[in-house]
């Protein structure tokens, strides 16, 4: 559905001052349970949330406009009446009333405020018979109500003859889970959880700070859990001081949360309603599941009020990266576009601990990309279900992880593009070997001299994917190890502290447990146990004989971290392609992965994804991502023009190798 600007707001308010029939969605409800052969009736039974739409028609030119509606049943103690709240969202404004309504089951009669009307059945349908003011006129009522257990429809006509005006189409809403107050007891308790885990099984833990500087970080969030908190801020501390370690892969994994703690703090409706792309600490958008009309490109200036850049900032500080000097990195994790906003997601987590919407309402500023205009408005937050739903009526099923993956050979044959924009091989539907193998060997066959590898949207994953790419991109055989050192906290871990922990592989837990063997490792010089390489025989990893003998390019941007950082690593290092785009994230000092443990704290019941081993490249770069020999800014506009700057220069180096 693609949803149009109402020429006829004067209409709502109207409905809301006049008719005094907007609240009459909860007739269905009352009727519902006479279905049932329930003789007493009462209001209380039927509290909750509702949503749908309003259709109505505009007799000005016939037309009929739909928008989005938000109810809420508030029974009053003893039952025999109620209050409807709904909440009306008209293209960008906001209409708000709420009605007291009575029902005579036996008299067959319903009252909203002091307006009465007759109630009769008819062809399993009910209808309500009455009349009001429309247009300085009184006008006959005719309301026809359809329903079932969850949903309902309640056609109105007027005029005579009858006529359509409106119709609400809504569907019950499940119940939200209350949220907790944690007590200073359980906050603490969670604290030393958290705090241990940290200290005793991390071994990256002071790679940018020292003990003294971490041990004041701790000493502060303790001071704030001297009170009783509301686990949403206890959330947001927790998700700060993990951010403070700098660490990608040491963070409260959205996937991973119990589903206890989704349901209370993020399985709401309180969901942004927008995709986007920060540029240039832009917010831009790419794809819009509200009622107010903006073009892709748009800017969004504030929310709820408050300065985006304000904004930013606060939602920096619950972001992962690998390092203080990877800010980029930070900023792309924040991003949402069509695949991930239908995932567990970063932003979607921390976004409304900061900025919750205000009544069920976000407020937004913003200047549209067609008209370069400011315009402020006002839409319903949404549930992640429904943003879903609407973007993909808007602009199609969301990718899958398969269509992150795409080679194809250009029309002059000379140039292929190879897009491999997730590492996380066990998600594919198909094996990555026969797909790279395919592809260069079409490659091959056509005397394919460019290729473009386009890894922009890979944060991470399986370490395989760079491993197999890098046997068509390199000439000669190439070492088996990588230039870093590995280390561990511990050998053995507390038992009291690990009954807290699991993990996907429970050989890490039981290794913990049962402690290292001494041969396993060693002593060194900061602190932690250096891992001894326990494959000796280590053979140089030859390349393929149909290896790709042209000249490649590799464009990169700042979400590139983990294994996407190690391929441009490897890639600058061996200088296998030329690297176009923004710095990467992940860090030239090294960054922790291999092996994690799952913690979860015991009241909260938080969890937190924590990294097991630290590798340290040897020798030690700065604290950065790796830098792309052709660097790209890229400009807001670009969005909204739907122009791709990397490509766009990748496909200008190979035009002028050609000359």
């Amino acid at each position: 559905m693609v949803l149009k600007f109402s020429t006829n707001s004067n209409y709502i308010q109207k409905i809301m001052t006049k008719t005094k029939l907007l609240f009459l969605a909860i007739i269905i409800l009352v009727f519902t349970n006479l279905a049932f052969g329930q003789k007493d009736f009462s209001f209380k039974s039927l509290e909750g949330e509702w949503r749908g739409t309003l259709e109505y028609a505009n007799f000005s030119d016939d037309s009929r406009v739909k928008m989005n509606v938000l109810a809420e049943f508030v029974p009053n103690e003893d039952g025999k009446s109620a209050k409807m709240k709904l909440i009306y969202d008209d293209f960008g404004k906001i209409y708000r009333g709420s009605e007291t309504h009575k029902v005579n089951l036996e008299a067959k009669k319903y009252f909203i405020g002091n307006s009465e009307f007759s109630l009769e059945e008819k062809d399993g349908k009910f209808v309500l018979l009455g009349s009001g003011t429309e247009n300085g006129k009184k006008e006959p009522y005719r309301y026809t109500i359809d329903f079932d257990k969850d949903n309902f429809s309640m056609l109105r006509e007027t005029r005579t003859p009858f006529k359509f005006r409106h119709k609400y189409t809504l569907k019950r809403l499940p119940k939200i889970p209350e949220t907790k107050v944690l007590s200073v007891k359980e906050l603490n308790e969670d604290f030393v959880v958290l705090k241990r885990a940290l200290k005793e099984l991390f071994p990256g833990l002071y790679r940018y700070h020292t003990p003294k500087e971490i041990e004041q970080k701790f000493d502060v969030l303790e001071v704030k859990l001297q009170k009783p908190l509301p686990e949403a801020e206890f959330f947001k501390l927790f998700a700060q001081m993990l951010s403070d370690v700098k660490c990608y892969h040491t963070y409260p994994n959205p996937i991973a949360q119990p589903q206890d703690v989704k349901d209370r703090l993020f399985n709401r409706r309180n969901y942004f309603p927008f995709y986007f792309q920060i540029i240039g600490r832009k917010m831009i958008i790419t794809e819009n599941a509200t009622s107010k009309n903006l073009a892709r490109g748009s800017e969004i200036t504030k929310i709820n009020n408050v300065p985006m850049e304000e904004v930013i900032e606060k939602l920096l500080t619950a972001t992962f990266t690998d390092g203080k000097g990877t800010v980029e990195h930070r900023l792309q994790t924040l991003e949402l576009d069509r695949f991930s906003g239908t995932q567990p997601n970063i932003f979607d987590m921390i976004f409304p601990l900061f900025f919750p919407p205000k009544d069920k309402v976000y407020k937004f500023e913003a200047i549209d990309f067609k008209t370069k205009k400011k315009t402020e408005f006002e839409v319903l937050a949404m549930t992640k279900a429904e943003r879903i739903a609407e973007m993909e009526k808007r602009y199609g099923k969301a990718p899958s992880y398969d269509d992150d993956w795409k080679f194809e050979i250009w029309e002059d044959e000379s140039t292929a593009y190879l897009k491999m924009d997730n590492f996380l091989s066990w998600r594919l539907s198909f094996k990555i070997e026969p797909f790279l193998a395919k592809s260069y060997a079409e490659m091959r066959e056509k005397n394919v001299q460019n290729l473009i590898i386009d890894i922009r949207g890979a944060g991470g994953g399986f370490d395989g994917v760079y491993r197999e790419t890098f046997k068509y991109l390199f000439k000669e055989p190439f070492p088996c190890r990588h230039s870093s050192k590995y280390y561990l906290r511990t050998a053995k871990a507390d038992p009291k502290l690990l009954k807290f922990t699991s993990s996907w592989d429970p050989k890490f837990k039981e290794n913990l447990a049962k402690g290292y063997s001494p041969d396993t490792y060693r002593k060194a010089d900061n602190g932690l146990l250096e891992m001894i390489d326990d494959s000796p025989n280590c053979e140089p990893i030859k390349p393929y004989k149909n290896n790709f003998q042209g000249k490649t390019y590799l464009l990169v941007s700042s979400k590139n971290a983990s294994a996407a950082f190690t391929l441009p690593y490897y890639v600058k290092k061996y200088n296998l392609a030329t690297i176009i785009g923004q710095e990467t994230g992940g860090n030239l000092k090294g960054f922790n992965g291999s092996r994690y443990l799952s913690v979860y704290m015991p009241n909260s019941n938080f969890e937190f994804d924590i990294a097991l081993v630290a590798s340290f490249i040897v020798p030690q770069g700065e604290d950065s991502g790796v830098m792309p020999d052709v660097y790209v800014e890229q400009k807001p506009e670009d969005v909204g023009n739907n122009f791709d700057r990397e490509l766009a220069k990748a496909k200008e180096l190979i035009k002028k190798s050609k000359k």
